[in-house]
């Protein structure tokens, strides 16, 4: 992962915060890395930004809304970059809910290192790297049972009394 230039994208309304996290990019040895800042949220939503991208940083308060919305643009597009979101929020309901969304990661702005940064990145990417193929498992029939199936609490099958 470290022998080739990375490209990194941060979207944060914070210059400072910003400023912190290119800092500590720039402390992980042997990593070559561009980024591109983005501070205002609204420019963001465009697929086409993304398309060069090989890991984006999104932050999760963006002034009065949150990065959920673009987190959800930006993995409706056909190849989206790997998505750690970086927050001050420490929330697990928060932290659960962008994962489910399509994050890849989730960091706290407080527990960002050099050493924290290299981990995370290096987790997302080879995540990449190994994801299966897509399947059609789902096109499979269950096989058939004479045992009665509960759904939604109730039987379906007859009950005999």
């Amino acid at each position: 992962m470290l022998d080739q230039i990375l490209r990194f994208a941060v979207i944060d309304d914070d210059p400072d915060d910003v400023r912190f996290l290119r800092r500590s990019l720039g402390k992980i040895r042997g990593l070559k890395f561009e980024l591109r800042e983005f501070t205002d949220p609204d420019s963001c939503s465009e697929p086409w930004r993304w398309q060069d991208v090989d890991v984006l940083f999104l932050d999760y308060l963006l002034g009065t809304d949150t990065g959920l919305d673009i987190l959800k643009a930006i993995r409706a597009v056909g190849d989206p970059p790997r998505i750690i979101i970086l927050t001050g929020q420490r929330d697990t309901r928060i932290a659960a809910k962008l994962i489910e969304s399509g994050a890849d990661d989730y960091i706290d702005k407080l527990d960002i290192t050099p050493e924290f940064l290299e981990h995370s990145i290096k987790r997302v990417l080879s995540r990449r790297q190994v994801q299966p193929a897509p399947c059609k498992l789902l096109d499979i029939e269950p096989p058939k049972s004479d045992m009665p199936s509960v759904a939604a609490g109730r039987h379906t099958a007859d009950e005999g009394g």
